[in-house]
């Protein structure tokens, strides 16, 4: 499912034709285990607003030990920064100032990420500037991104706000994910670090060694993928997909050591099923993926009765009842819930007022439960992803996966396992500190941008 305007022979035919077509460029992916101390070997620089500002002081000291951080570097592979302290419309020009410096160093495949402060007692104007930096972060991404660099937000509490809950180091593993080779069809996007949900404890791999987790919809593409990626991280995965999908997906449990539940997901057998494989192994779901969908795609003056229905029940309806049913048995305190939306429940699309609809009321959805469940040390989010090249898009039209992939910052369409790394991410400890967000997994998408 590679992409074809970045095959080195096309690329060489049109190079000789003189045909002005650019190829996008190839992404770096880490598809291994988790390991926080993945940027030993990368350059790190560092720009800050102010040099005595605490973030600015923490980020050396957590950041230091694990990578090649340098105060001036020709050539760097991370651009960190850091704007915690800017407090008024003014102070923006030093962000200006140092990102213009230094933008053109970031190497191919490089990550920029923009720190700002989230605070409960900031003032209107530090808000104001704080908040603008958004569409700092969604320009700058369409700038670089035919370089394949990745630019992304974060929104921290103050070190005060942090220490309440956490320690520095059991925040590494939020900002390993936007640094890493792992987020990397992930731009222009901006979180919130909530400190109000507390840390889990810090470790160096195997970070869901000893959880249980349930992927929906697991027989094949992103939910297969999602389902490999958790248990390499250590977990036990049910996988449950319609019956009609048993044999890949006893395939896909066999290979990951996992468990297969062939149900249908409308179906109130599929909960039960779930809470009588639980009982036999004396567990509680840590992780919940809520990725099993279909598409019924017409104009809505085309579209049926049945076409409409049928999306809305697998897509939303059921999703409701059956993540309902595990919240009130089956799911621990302290678990996750990814839900998979889609650009299209943001933006939109034509011939998907069905599918749209359900993964918009998806994301209000995943909001809701966030607010009702954060006593309990609940997250839940919701990821919406942009063209992926998977067995489904494959049948589409040309000119339909053209634009997908093409109307994007990175030029391109993302993989299986790019929404597969960003849900590892939501279920483990960078996740914990995000909750009721949406995090577009889409390159830089122009829809609905």
């Amino acid at each position: 499912m590679s992409d074809y305007l970045q095959n080195p022979y096309l690329k060489q035919v049109l190079a000789t034709l003189n045909i002005p077509v650019p190829s996008p460029e190839i992404l770096v992916r880490n598809e291994s285990p988790i390991q926080y101390d993945e940027l030993q070997n990368k350059v790190v620089v560092i720009g800050t607003t102010d040099e005595q500002g605490e973030w600015y002081k923490a980020l050396n000291q957590i950041i230091g030990p694990k990578s090649r951080v340098e105060y001036y570097s020709e050539s760097m592979n991370i651009l960190i920064l850091d704007a915690t302290n800017v407090n008024s419309i003014d102070e923006l020009e030093k962000l200006y100032s140092f990102a213009n410096a230094n933008i053109k160093k970031v190497k191919r495949n490089g990550r920029i990420l923009v720190l700002s402060t989230s605070s409960k007692k900031a003032t209107d104007i530090a808000e104001v500037a704080s908040k603008s930096l958004v569409g700092f972060v969604k320009s700058l991404a369409k700038e670089v991104g035919g370089k394949g660099i990745v630019v992304n937000g974060l929104r921290l509490p103050t070190i005060s706000e942090l220490n309440k809950n956490s320690s520095l180091e059991q925040i590494w593993p939020l900002i390993h994910f936007f640094v890493s080779d792992r987020g990397v069809f992930i731009t222009g996007q901006t979180l919130v670090a909530d400190s109000g949900i507390k840390g889990v404890e810090y470790v160096n791999n195997g970070n869901l060694k000893g959880k249980w987790a349930l992927v929906t919809g697991a027989a094949r593409g992103i939910g297969a993928d999602t389902a490999r990626a958790i248990a390499q991280e250590g977990a036990t995965v049910i996988v449950l997909d319609v019956v009609q999908a048993k044999e890949s997906l006893e395939e896909v449990a066999s290979e990951i050591g996992g468990i297969a539940l062939p149900v249908d997901i409308t179906s109130e057998n599929a909960e039960i099923e779930v809470r009588r494989i639980l009982k036999e192994h004396n567990a509680q779901l840590d992780i919940l993926v809520n990725n099993a969908g279909i598409i019924r795609d017409k104009t809505l003056a085309k579209m049926s009765p049945d076409q409409w229905r049928a999306v809305l029940n697998v897509n939303l309806k059921s999703v409701i009842r059956f993540t309902d049913a595990l919240l009130k048995d089956g799911l621990a305190d302290n678990s996750s819930i990814i839900g998979l939306s889609s650009i299209a429940g943001i933006a939109g699309n034509m011939g998907q007022t069905n599918y749209a609809t359900s993964k918009a009321g998806l994301i209000v959805y995943t909001q809701q439960i966030a607010a009702q469940n954060a006593k309990r040390g609940i997250t839940a989010n919701a990821i919406a992803p942009g063209y992926i090249e998977t067995p489904m898009t494959a049948n589409l039209p040309f000119f339909v996966k053209e634009g997908g992939r093409r109307l994007s910052a990175l030029k391109q369409g993302g993989l299986p396992i790019d929404i597969a790394q960003a849900i590892t991410f939501f279920a483990g400890p960078g996740g914990r500190y995000v909750s009721g967000q949406v995090l577009r997994v889409c390159g830089g998408s122009f829809l609905g941008a």
